[in-house]
């Protein structure tokens, strides 16, 4: 099969491995993240082959017309500024890549986009945008990827204030990492979705937290202040206070939970974890699967923006806890950015508008949200039995989502986001 799509890199060391504009800074720069760095490339070697390729600069002679091309790059944009790579770029790469419509991809696809106020998000952008027009890259079009999605009133902002010249890409190559080697941190697939049918079920869901969000402490209040928290298995690892007036909602729910707040939520051990302030990656990939079987769904906390900032850079979220309920068949409350669930339909797997009213996950305020969760919660107080009959009954969606998980075709993805473009 004719490659589709040609990635640019910089050559390739002695063992195959691609090298980038990345490795040049790396040796005359210690400040850097080599191991998500290399994590970032060996995935993305995974993942492609068929119908993406591969292609050291210095052999291209000429640009067929019938690919597309792309200079590709993985960053950890969080520690790194993006800016310094074009002034790394050589004139003669300036040149070809403005002629010959080639882009510029740098793949932070296992972080999400920096959970920045939107203003100063905004004005660092301007930045990049200045300084590659300034190194000679001005007709060249800058693509991140990265596992989160604007809301599309941001996403049409940045499209139209910066020319349609930069775009933010949803990557899902967290899958990769799930389906490699951190599945084999994981308990086997069968077994456990078998007890999770069959096990009689003493709660409605399972809630754990380790790093202390402002979404998840706000999540935690809200059901400690709804009475709920015995509806459920319940984890706070790393307890942290919040002040209420944060909280720029005044509904009648955001004032019960801000009244809440003025007492900071307690740790609290759901299961056998303990954190020992090392092993955030092992807790990542953990699941306790007795609690999981003994409960119906999982009352997922994402990664979220930074609601506590104000006028954030606000975006869907699709990380490993999204991923593990996946794989493992279970259905979930969703305390993420807005449109997650469509983010997951859109790329093939089925929500579960069987089992709740979620509509909440298309609201643009995080509080908001959360009450509509905390609704769907009420809804199946002390009636277990209806959730699991539910859940009985909708089995084949539930695997459908494990199995479309370890089929997905990520080069396909990839090919069809690209060429689409």
């Amino acid at each position: 099969m004719q490659p589709k799509i040609i990635f640019i890199v910089d050559g390739f060391d002695n063992t195959g491995e691609f090298q980038t504009v990345e490795d040049k800074y790396r040796s005359i720069c210690g400040n850097w993240i080599n191991k998500i760095y290399n994590e970032n490339k060996q995935i993305w070697m995974n993942v492609v082959g068929r119908q993406i390729k591969f292609q050291a600069y210095q052999t291209i002679t000429n640009f067929d017309k019938n690919k597309r091309y792309f200079y590709f790059c993985p960053i950890r944009n969080n520690e790194n500024d993006i800016q310094k790579y074009f002034t790394i770029l050589d004139r003669d790469m300036q040149k070809r890549f403005s002629e010959n419509n080639v882009g510029i991809i740098f793949a932070e696809d296992l972080e999400s986009v920096p959970m920045f106020n939107w203003d100063f998000f905004i004005k660092q952008l301007e930045w990049i945008y200045t300084v590659r027009d300034y190194s000679g890259f001005k007709n060249i079009k800058i693509y991140f990827t990265n596992n989160t999605k604007f809301v599309p009133e941001q996403e049409n902002f940045i499209k139209f204030y910066f020319n349609n010249s930069i775009k933010f890409l949803f990557s899902p190559m967290f899958i990769e990492i799930l389906r490699g080697t951190r599945l084999k941190q994981l308990p086997d697939f069968e077994t456990v979705f078998d007890g999770y049918l069959k096990t009689e079920k003493r709660k409605q869901f399972l809630c754990l937290n380790l790093e202390p969000r402002f979404s998840r402490i706000t999540m935690l209040h809200g059901l400690r202040a709804m009475n709920l928290l015995d509806q459920g298995y319940v984890s706070n690892l790393k307890p942290l206070h919040y002040a209420p007036n944060l909280i720029q909602n005044n509904s009648n729910y955001a004032n019960v939970l801000k009244a809440d707040m003025n007492t900071m939520f307690p740790e609290v051990k759901a299961d056998e974890v303990t954190y020992n302030g090392s092993n955030n990656v092992n807790i990542s990939f953990t699941m306790p699967t007795d609690l999981m079987n003994q409960s119906c769904y999982e009352l997922l906390n994402e990664t979220t923006s930074r609601y506590e900032l104000g006028n954030v850079v606000d975006t869907a979220n699709i990380s490993e806890k999204t991923i593990k309920n996946l794989y493992y068949g279970r259905p979930f409350l969703m305390n993420s950015g807005p449109f997650s669930l469509k983010l997951l339909e859109d790329m093939g797997f089925k929500t579960f508008d069987w089992l709740f009213d979620q509509s909440y996950n298309n609201m643009l305020d995080n509080i908001d949200r959360q009450e509509n969760i905390i609704k769907n919660i009420i809804r199946y107080k002390n009636n277990l039995n209806e959730l699991q009959n539910k859940i009985n009954d909708h089995k084949e969606s539930l695997l459908h989502n494990h199995n479309h998980l370890m089929n997905f075709d990520l080069e396909d993805y990839w090919v069809k986001t690209l060429c689409e473009d």
